[in-house]
């Protein structure tokens, strides 16, 4: 297949079995939704091609491995570093457009065209745009791959400086997929709230609710992170976040902050330790939105990146 591209540099991607495994395991719990099955396989050929020049990418945590966000948009999204998202769109022969669905027209690093042969045995990326400014991209107007691995080196994106962390997706826990470095806690009671982004109120206790500990430099033996959650009404998820002592110490020292932050690294709650047990923050989310938590101590901090 010959497409109508301005640039001859391509990389093609074998579709093994486990990529097929992938895609019907969401296609499966989508009900049959046949775009998700193609996006699964756009998603997982880029990913294999960022993996092998070196980037750090986090296909397991992306939205076109969730079933739920394939339910409620068409997206091939690959998240990469902290956070970031690369969109993943499959291109069907006998096709000279890529098309970019509204809902994803926006918050990307780019979109990445990856065209999939009739047999779904191979996937070829083609290049990317930098921007979606219509519905159906033209293919004459991709740029090329090696602009693609300019972009993502770029000042402008540089996630790969910024990829302190894995990116954590909540909606997994509530499947009982947790994060490597975290641990479920069985016996946690929900803090009363003391600080509120979209404050709720509920006492309800989380549905579940899992632990990691952060190292903090010159703060031994550091400090516990417990995030628990619980879905409420119109796919709304409620966080309850709880720093306190690990290893069982008495108190946290004075001066330990923590800070919520939101997508655009806008810090929405902040606390301040003051010789306490533990500080707790309470708020609410929906699926999709990204937050960050700052934990920090003198000179040393540590985040964490999550998505709901």
């Amino acid at each position: 297949m010959t497409y109508p591209i301005s640039n001859s540099m391509i990389f093609t991607v074998p579709l093994i079995r486990q990529a097929h495994n992938l895609a019907q395991k969401v296609y499966q719990t989508t009900n049959g939704i046949k775009q998700a099955y193609l996006n699964v396989l756009a998603a997982y050929a880029t990913d294999y091609y960022l993996s092998c020049l070196g980037f750090t990418t986090h296909f397991e945590n992306s939205e076109s491995q969730d079933p739920i966000y394939q339910i409620l948009s068409n997206t091939g999204a690959l998240t990469i570093g902290a956070g970031k998202v690369l969109e993943c769109r499959p291109v069907l022969p006998e096709t000279e457009a890529c098309h970019i669905p509204p809902e994803v027209q926006k918050d990307r690093l780019g979109y990445v065209a990856v065209a999939l042969n009739a047999e779904l045995t191979e996937a070829t990326i083609l290049g990317f745009y930098p921007q979606a400014h219509q519905d159906n991209m033209p293919l004459s107007q991709l740029e090329s791959l090696e602009a693609l691995i300019e972009h993502l080196h770029s000042p402008q994106v540089d996630f790969a400086s910024k990829a302190k962390s894995s990116v954590v997706r909540l909606s997994h826990w509530l499947e009982n997929t947790i994060d490597e470095g975290w641990e479920i806690m069985n016996n946690w009671v929900v803090p009363t709230p003391q600080f509120a982004f979209r404050s709720r109120t509920s006492q309800v206790n989380p549905a579940i609710e899992c632990r990691k500990t952060l190292q903090l430099e010159s703060l031994d033996p550091g400090v516990d992170l417990i995030i628990g959650i619980h879905p409420i009404q119109d796919g709304e998820i409620e966080i309850n976040v709880e720093v306190s002592p690990a290893n069982g110490s008495s108190v946290l020292p004075d001066n330990v902050t923590v800070e919520v932050l939101d997508e655009t690294d806008k810090v929405v709650m902040e606390a301040i330790t003051q010789t306490t047990h533990k500080l707790a923050l309470d708020f609410s989310g929906e699926p999709g939105e990204q937050f960050t938590i700052k934990v920090a101590y003198g000179e040393a901090e540590v985040t964490e990146v999550f998505v709901i």
